[in-house]
C-alpha cells in the first residue's frame, strides 16, 4: 500500500507540473489578451470574410451566410482579382462538390452532386438574376459568357437543389453571377496571354451621369487547339452594355 501511495503521489505531481504552464498561459491571454500583431492578423482574416457574410441567392433576399438554408460558397471580388484564372469555369474548380470538365476550348461542363456528364444540364446559371442557360440544351456556353472576369463582382454557388425558388432547371446547383456596378468615371484595358497561343483583349468604360450609370465593355479571345498545334480552336468576340437609372431604393437596369 505504501508503494502504491508513493507511485500515485509522483503521478499526480507530474500531472500538476504539465498542467500549470498551460494554465498560466491561458490566464495571461485572458488578462492581457492577444498582442497587437495577433490582433491585426485576426482583423485581416475577418476583413477577408466580411464580403461573404451576406448572401442573396439562397433565399432570394439578403441574409447572413450562417443563416442560409442551403450550402453556399461565395467567390468574392478580391479572390477574382488575385486569381490566376482567366475564365469563370477555372474559378469554379475550387468549389467543393463541383465537377468541371473541359472537352474543347469552347466547350466546358460544370456539374454537381455527381451529375457531371458530357451535357451537365442539371444546373441553373444566372447573370444579375437573368438565366443564361440555352433552352435547347439546358446548359450555358461557359466560354462564351456575356461577362469577362473583370466585369464580375461576386459569384454565389448553391451546392444542392434550388428548384423551389428557381424552377426545374435548378436540379443540382444554382450559380449566380453578380456584375460590378459603375461607381465612378473610369476606363481600363486588360491584356492577357498563355499557352496554346491564347490571347485576350478586354476593354471597360464606366460613366456616371447623375442618376444614370453606364457601363460598356467588350473584347476578344483567341486560342489554339490543345492537341493540334497549327489549328485555331477558339475565336470569341464579346460585347456588353449596361444602363442603370437610380429610382431610389431600387435600381432599374437594362442589359444589352
Amino acid at each position: 500500500m505504501r508503494t502504491l501511495g508513493t507511485f500515485t503521489f509522483y503521478c499526480l505531481s507530474g500531472l500538476l507540473i504539465a498542467v500549470v504552464p498551460v494554465t498560466q498561459a491561458d490566464d495571461k491571454e485572458l488578462e492581457g489578451g492577444f498582442d497587437e500583431e495577433e490582433e491585426e492578423g485576426l482583423d485581416d482574416e475577418f476583413a477577408l470574410l466580411e464580403e461573404e457574410m451576406v448572401v442573396y441567392t439562397a433565399a432570394k433576399h439578403k441574409q447572413d451566410i450562417a443563416e442560409s438554408p442551403s450550402t453556399i460558397t461565395v467567390i468574392t471580388r478580391e479572390q477574382i482579382a488575385n486569381t490566376h484564372c482567366t475564365e469563370v469555369v477555372c474559378l469554379l474548380r475550387q468549389v467543393p462538390e463541383l465537377e468541371v470538365r473541359r472537352y474543347r476550348s469552347l466547350y466546358h461542363t460544370v456539374g454537381a452532386r455527381a451529375l457531371g456528364a458530357a451535357l451537365s444540364d442539371k444546373g441553373l446559371v444566372l447573370v444579375d438574376g437573368r438565366e443564361i442557360n440555352i433552352e435547347a440544351f439546358g446548359i450555358p456556353f461557359w466560354s462564351a459568357l456575356p461577362v469577362h472576369l473583370e466585369d464580375i463582382d461576386r459569384i454565389e454557388i448553391i451546392r444542392g437543389p434550388g428548384s423551389a425558388l428557381y424552377g426545374a432547371n435548378a436540379h443540382s446547383m444554382v450559380i449566380s453571377i453578380t456584375t460590378r456596378r459603375p461607381s465612378s468615371d473610369s476606363a481600363a484595358i486588360f491584356l492577357g496571354g498563355g499557352e496554346h497561343d491564347r490571347n485576350s483583349l478586354h476593354l471597360r468604360l464606366d460613366q456616371v451621369l447623375g442618376d444614370w450609370r453606364l457601363s460598356l465593355s467588350g473584347g476578344t479571345e483567341t486560342a489554339g487547339h490543345w492537341q493540334q498545334q497549327d489549328l485555331r480552336d477558339k475565336e470569341l468576340y464579346r460585347g456588353r452594355l449596361v444602363v442603370e437609372y437610380d429610382w431610389g431604393p431600387s435600381v432599374s437596369a437594362f442589359h444589352l
